[in-house]
């Protein structure tokens, strides 16, 4: 959930839960195979399924993420791409957090709140 949320560290947050599946599954196999016992099948039923979408977040990049979410707004997906470019700019910066408000407010909310941020 943190790379869908765009969370600083998500990717590592992502690698270490892999890891620890990876562990677990070790551990299941080595339990199943000693006692044959159906807990631990579920035990490896849920490890499949968390490990396969852990996976594929894994592989799938933040911009695949942003272009899915925003898919109705290509003013934002563009200026997250220019962005991504460019972190340093910051009137990159600001255009995407003026591309974020208008995925979120009405067109006269963004203009409300630009002025009031001009007068600050």
């Amino acid at each position: 959930m943190f790379k869908v949320q765009h969370w600083a560290g998500a990717n590592t947050y992502l690698i270490t839960g892999l890891v620890s599946i990876l562990i677990v599954l070790a551990i299941a196999l080595v339990k199943y195979y000693k006692a044959k016992q159906e807990f631990y099948i579920g035990i490896l039923k849920r490890i499949t399924i968390i490990g396969a979408l852990g996976l594929v977040f894994s592989f799938i990049s933040e911009l695949t993420i942003v272009k899915i979410q925003f898919r109705n707004h290509p003013n934002y997906v563009k200026a997250y791409e220019m962005y991504l470019d460019n972190p340093q700019n910051e009137e990159l910066r600001q255009n995407l957090h003026i591309e974020d408000l208008r995925t979120k407010m009405s067109e006269q909310e963004v203009e409300l709140y630009l002025k009031w941020e001009e007068k600050k």
